[in-house]
């Protein structure tokens, strides 16, 4: 039996072929026809093209009808997991395969889904639940060994190390980069950022043209920023506008490079460092401001910071040899062996307390952690500080539309490398975070200035 709907669409292909023949009789009418043979030919095309109007409006009414079916279907595939997903929780036992259909769909993490989970699913299940979102925390860890997956909820050692670190990160009741005059306090200057950044937030929902600008300044602040704390180049050799004008590609290679080739050692480096900064900034801006951190994104970043300025096969891969730091300092880097574990607990650390934040000041302290310790992981060869301050850069996302810039302007390199020495093995890194304090609060004074 012939379909109904592939049957109208048959008849409705035959006579739009019969109108193209009749038309075609009409342009090429012979000097025998007779008039009345013409006007039955325009009255037949006429009748052809009403009767083609009544096929499409059909086939119309079909295809909603199809799209009305689907979307039925669809709500009732969903009406009956959520009752199956229901019955689980009643029951006690959800299956692996209901679930992953749930978080897969929805991104479902809320407490009773997680908690199912890490009690009652396979060690594939626990996986997919953190990946999805659900706290680490010691009511996961609980069910999660009664599930039987003591091997996955276990702390390392160096979890528990990182976590204890953290917890004593505080910000510096006055910085000794402080001038004499300057007697503000972390909550003064937090109570800035605070209201500048709500402000900024306000402007920016208002006015898509001053939002497009804001974030276009705060990435050119970054990217120079970057450079600047990198020792790649001193802050009054980069301008804000040639920083604009190689990540808009209104500034070539060759015209930087004329640009700038008295005041800089290496123009040409310089500018495909600028240009690659930029690609991953956008490669960041793309990602969903929730993202996890992960191992494979710090890849992907260094994959784009260091194209065409190191060999290819170290391009976004871990370092192959121990490295160690330049100087005579007690600092040491993991092993080449250790890198990836480390990165990856690292990162499930910070993920886990990202949820935590509240404030810019939690951010703030939560992001000096994790640059220190990254920096200290040094995963790759080359590039460390630029991925470091790029991921430094997400997190601050997550709480603020200000760029976490870690560079005072004129202090330059300096004092930058003299806040990461400040912290050793076993010392808190708050100069760090109050270094990342005062830099975010020029960068919202100056952002404040600009648009506001």
């Amino acid at each position: 039996m012939q379909d109904p709907a592939g049957a109208v669409n048959a008849a409705f292909v035959a006579v739009e072929a019969e109108i193209a023949n009749v038309s075609n009789d009409l342009r090429n009418r012979h000097y025998n026809t007779t008039d009345s043979e013409h006007a039955w030919r325009q009255d037949f095309l006429l009748k052809l093209t009403e009767k083609s109007t009544a096929l499409l409006h059909i086939m119309e009414v079909d295809r909603r009808a199809a799209e009305e079916a689907r979307a039925a279907a669809e709500a009732a595939r969903v009406a009956a997991d959520e009752a199956a997903l229901q019955q689980a929780f009643a029951d006690g036992v959800i299956t692996p395969k209901l679930a992953e259909a749930l978080w897969r769909r929805a991104q479902r993490s809320d407490d009773n889904t997680c908690v199912t989970a890490a009690s009652h699913g396979p060690l594939e299940l626990l996986k997919l639940a953190r990946a999805c979102g659900c706290p680490w925390d010691n009511t996961m860890m609980s069910v999660a060994a009664l599930g039987g997956h003591l091997d996955v909820c276990k702390r390392s050692p160096m979890q528990r190390r990182w976590r204890a670190r953290l917890r004593q990160v505080a910000f510096l009741e006055r910085a000794y980069w402080q001038p004499a005059y300057d007697d503000r306090s972390p909550a003064e200057l937090l109570s800035v950022i605070t209201a500048i950044d709500g402000e900024l937030r306000g402007e920016l929902q208002r006015d898509a043209a001053i939002a497009a600008d804001v974030r276009a300044a705060a990435m050119y602040e970054l990217l120079r920023d970057i450079l600047v704390t990198e020792g790649a180049v001193r802050w009054d050799e980069l301008s804000a506008a040639a920083v604009q004008g190689v990540c808009t590609g209104a500034l070539s290679r060759d015209a930087f490079v004329a640009q700038h080739a008295a005041a800089l050692r290496d123009a040409p480096r310089l500018f495909d460092k600028l240009r690659n900064l930029a690609a991953a900034a956008r490669q960041l801006h793309h990602l969903p401001r929730d993202a996890l951190l992960s191992p494979a994104l710090a890849l992907l970043l260094h994959g784009t910071v260091m194209q065409g300025l190191c060999e290819p096969e170290g391009c976004g891969a871990y370092r192959a040899v121990d490295v160690m730091p330049a100087g005579t300092g007690t600092t040491r880097y993991a092993a080449r062996g250790d890198v990836e574990p480390q990165l990856s607990e690292l990162m499930e650390v910070v993920n886990a307390e990202l949820r935590e934040c509240a404030s810019s000041g939690d951010g703030l302290r939560l992001g000096a952690f994790f640059l220190s310790d990254f920096l200290l992981i040094h995963p790759f060869r080359n590039g460390n500080g630029r991925v470091g301050r790029l991921l430094l850069q997400h997190i601050g996302r997550r709480l603020s539309v200000l760029p976490f810039t870690s560079n005072l302007n004129c202090k330059g390199r300096d004092l930058y490398i003299s806040a990461l020495e400040d912290r050793g093995a076993g010392v808190p890194c708050s100069t760090l975070a109050t270094l990342l304090l005062h830099c975010v609060h020029k960068s919202a004074c100056d952002l404040r200035a600009g648009f506001l």
